[in-house]
């Protein structure tokens, strides 16, 4: 069972069916399968630590079975969208004659992990005959 604690907002979507997401080494190099919607007996449930202004903190509390033992494995509240899941749709709307129309993209500078950190320009479309 795990309890995320200390949560703020008073409504979730967890009390509304939403599940957590796993993701397993084994179960990805056996199948194929990466993340996917995991978790029962899930709870979103106000708690009895009150926050400076005076409303209660919340707790997340949901149980989960790891599918293998001795595994390396994820949680995650939402789907992860990773640097290179970024950098893809980029290049697809550079790519894109449409988008391209509107969108240029450079290299403003390099982050300290040295990854590509871009400026994105965005203009209105050209007008017809231009």
């Amino acid at each position: 069972t795990f309890n995320l604690v200390n949560l703020y907002k008073e409504r979730s979507m967890y009390s509304s069916g939403l599940r957590p997401l796993l993701w397993s080494e084994q179960e990805y190099e056996g199948t194929g399968r990466g993340w996917h919607r995991v978790g029962d007996n899930i709870s979103y449930t106000e708690n009895s630590t009150r926050r400076k202004n005076g409303n209660n903190h919340y707790t997340l509390s949901f149980q989960v079975r790891f599918p293998h033992g001795n595994d390396t494995a994820f949680l995650a509240m939402c789907f992860p969208y990773t640097y290179t899941d970024l950098q893809d749709f980029l290049v697809g709307l550079e790519k894109d004659e449409t988008s391209s129309a509107t969108f240029t993209r450079s290299e403003l500078c390099r982050t300290i992990g040295g990854n590509r950190c871009d400026l994105l320009e965005i203009t209105a479309p050209p007008k017809p005959g231009n």
